[in-house]
């Protein structure tokens, strides 16, 4: 697969009232090592607050949408 053709974007999602609100969606760009491709994005989050974070990769004709488990971070 070659450099930046698989999308795959991060949902983050911040922690409002008991309720994840998503509030910025960023696209991660793939860099091949061998046999195994690896994702990656650097970005801000814009708030102080409890964060979730989900990759997903939308389907395409090749493939079906598939969605990572969340990470739940806090931004101080």
């Amino acid at each position: 697969m070659a450099k930046g053709s698989k999308t795959v974007k991060i949902k983050c999602y911040l922690k409002k009232s008991g309720n994840w609100v998503l509030k910025k969606t960023v696209r991660a760009t793939n860099a091949n090592k061998g046999s195994a491709t690896r994702y990656s994005a650097m970005f801000s989050l814009p708030a102080k607050g409890t964060w979730r974070l989900v990759a997903y990769s939308p389907s395409t004709a090749l493939y079906a949408k598939t969605t990572s488990g969340n990470e739940t971070l806090r931004v101080k």
